[in-house]
């Protein structure tokens, strides 16, 4: 512990990380309050999926899916829809934050199996090119090595994703301050924190997969 007029339990930068654990605990944990709670705003959520969906169809190739919805979403408050919310009393965390997770949660999947017809249709314009092969022997080929674990194993990294995608986008930005500036470093926080989670996750499910694929 520091001596002096600045105590710390652990060092500053601990005691500074893990208030930063606990707040992002708290938010998600209010998250999950909320999300049973009237009203449940369904035309938002359908519009947010709308939005992130049609955003995101051009940059599907370009593999920057979960980025740029990642600095979409922290970028919420540029538009001083908080305050604006709390004035009117709406609940601001309910409307513009579950509506917003639950939007990129349903939306991903549904973007990751658009992303995959688009790749399994290339393929198939390539080898039709070179080898004539119809598009039924193709595809049970394709098909014939895929098992339903594996597109267990997918749908749950899409859906997952698409939470941690959502969740942080939404906590940087909903607690973004010092005007653009701070939204700006927001919305770099939010693509940077979202791929190394994704990458645990990643990690995780594969080895979850791999257990049970063993057994």
């Amino acid at each position: 512990m520091k001596t002096g007029s600045k105590p710390y339990v652990l060092s500053k930068g601990l005691d500074r990380f893990f208030a930063h654990v606990y707040k992002a605990y708290a938010f998600v944990a209010r998250f999950f309050k909320e999300l049973f709670k009237p009203p449940f705003h369904i035309r938002e959520v359908v519009n947010q999926s709308y939005e992130i969906g049609l955003k995101s169809l051009a940059l599907i190739s370009a593999g920057k899916v979960g980025s740029s919805i990642g600095a979409e979403l922290s970028s919420m408050k540029v538009t001083e829809q908080i305050e604006a919310m709390e004035v009117s009393a709406i609940n601001p965390f309910k409307y513009l934050v579950v509506t917003r997770v639950l939007a990129t949660t349903i939306t991903i999947p549904i973007l990751s199996l658009y992303c995959i017809f688009v790749g399994l249709l290339g393929s198939y314009i390539n080898v039709r090119a070179e080898e004539a092969t119809g598009i039924i022997s193709f595809y049970t080929e394709a098909f014939s090595s895929v098992s339903f674990l594996d597109l267990y194993t997918s749908l749950t990294k899409s859906i997952a994703y698409g939470f941690t995608i959502g969740m942080v986008g939404c906590y940087k930005g909903f607690n973004a301050s010092n005007g653009t500036r701070g939204v700006g470093r927001a919305a770099n926080q939010s693509v940077v924190l979202a791929m190394f989670l994704i990458f645990l996750e990643e990690v995780v499910i594969v080895q979850v997969s791999n257990w049970i694929r063993l057994y």
